[in-house]
């Protein structure tokens, strides 16, 4: 229910409707920044270079970047802030163009990382990010 309701809160923001064969990656992260690093600080160049860059370098891919605030991933004190990845694919082909496998990189995928790979050194001079799970979701209707 709750994938529903985010579906329809940022979609609503861009995207006139989903349509049937698009499909969404719904990944759960935490982010890492390093001691001298704030999170807002992190979460700035990641929201402003990194979103930008995978967008840029992946054509048929608009990311969306939320926060939990309910359920599972709630952010708060004890799970601290889960933040949210919504990776819209414009259809199952360009998911697997990139991304044939679970966790598995194509060619074309590693050659598009470095055209951003500055960017994501940048990042990584202010922490890291791990993904605590993930699952793609079809539009069927």
């Amino acid at each position: 229910m709750a994938f529903f309701l985010l579906t329809g809160i940022i979609f609503g923001q861009t995207f006139e409707e989903l349509e049937e064969g698009n499909l969404v990656g719904v990944h759960a992260i935490a982010v890492h920044p390093n001691p001298d690093v704030t999170e807002n600080e992190f979460m700035e160049y990641f929201r402003d270079k990194l979103i930008p860059a995978y967008e840029e370098n992946f054509p048929g891919l608009k990311i969306y970047l939320t926060v939990g605030e309910r359920g599972e991933y709630a952010s708060g004190a004890e799970n601290g802030v889960v933040y949210g990845l919504f990776f819209v694919f414009d259809s199952i082909e360009t998911r697997n163009k990139y991304w044939p496998e679970m966790d598995v990189s194509s060619e074309l995928a590693q050659q598009n990382f470095e055209n951003f790979s500055e960017i994501t050194a940048g990042l990584n001079q202010l922490g890291y990010w791990t993904t605590i799970n993930h699952t793609d979701w079809i539009i069927i209707e």
